[in-house]
């Protein structure tokens, strides 16, 4: 018999809305969690409602059920995805560790995550439900898309506001955030700090990766972009420009070009 799965992580109980069967986890691994599900799904729909650094790990739990991660592996459940909701996530990164901002883990959920919805059409629908004091451009690059949505309410643990969410009778309490696309070039100098440079990057792929990005590279610059593009491999850049770069010359550059992260790299100095 098939039957419904909400997919909770956060305080409380889980609500249920009907027709569903809810049941709550605890799971910080995104492979453990997919694992998991893998045990529990019976065929219906599944809905992912997590609060806070719990929504990082379902939305990476989602690309690799979905193959879109170095596993590759796909899961069948993944298409019966029908809604994510993220209660308070704090999807541009918060605190220290895996999940802070401007770190490489971040940084390279959020590059995938687009390129993902960039190269499918996948059903799913992404509520975002906020309190009145979140940062708008704390989820820039979950809105992104037509069925991704914004809420804002008084409780983010509100259970009709959950339900609506996951029943689809929800109404988006502010348009999406999708300014037409610019070509962006970062410029990277000695001073730069790498988790100041990745968040920014990661903001603005978001919003403008259809339009160009580039960078330049000014002496010790180098290091960080080089830093960069070893840790996050999704990085990728249309052209790079090393300018008097501090690193040694025999700096196996080629790579960056053969893992496809920047398409043309120009050097003086």
């Amino acid at each position: 018999m098939r039957r419904n799965l909400l997919i909770y992580q956060g305080p409380g109980a889980p609500p249920t809305p009907e027709g569903w069967h809810a049941i709550r986890t605890t799971h910080h691994d995104p492979r453990s969690l997919c694992r998991w599900i893998d045990a529990r799904w019976e065929g219906g729909r599944i809905a992912l409602v997590a609060h806070g650094t719990a929504g990082l790990v379902f939305r990476h739990a989602y690309l690799v059920a979905n193959g879109d991660d170095d596993s590759r592996e796909h899961r069948p459940w993944a298409r019966h995805v029908s809604r994510m909701v993220l209660l308070a996530c704090p999807s541009r990164g918060a605190g220290l560790g895996r999940f802070r901002r401007g770190g490489a883990y971040v940084t390279d959920l959020r590059i995938r995550w687009v390129d993902h919805f960039d190269r499918t059409t996948d059903p799913v629908k992404m509520v975002q439900i906020n309190g009145p004091s979140a940062n708008r451009d704390d989820c820039v690059d979950v809105e992104q898309f037509p069925n991704a949505r914004l809420v804002t309410t008084p409780d983010v643990f509100d259970n009709r506001a959950i339900l609506d969410a996951v029943v689809g009778r929800f109404q988006p309490t502010t348009p999406p955030s999708r300014p037409a696309p610019q070509p962006t070039e970062f410029l990277l100098t000695p001073y730069t700090r790498l988790s100041t440079f990745l968040d920014l990057y990661a903001q603005t792929y978001a919003l403008h990766r259809h339009a160009g990005l580039s960078v330049t590279a000014v002496e010790g610059g180098a290091r960080t972009l080089a830093k960069a593009l070893s840790r996050v491999p999704s990085l990728r850049f249309d052209t790079v420009r090393l300018d008097r770069p501090a690193l040694p010359p025999d700096f196996p550059w080629q790579r960056v070009v053969e893992r496809e992260q920047a398409d043309h790299i120009t050097r003086t100095g």
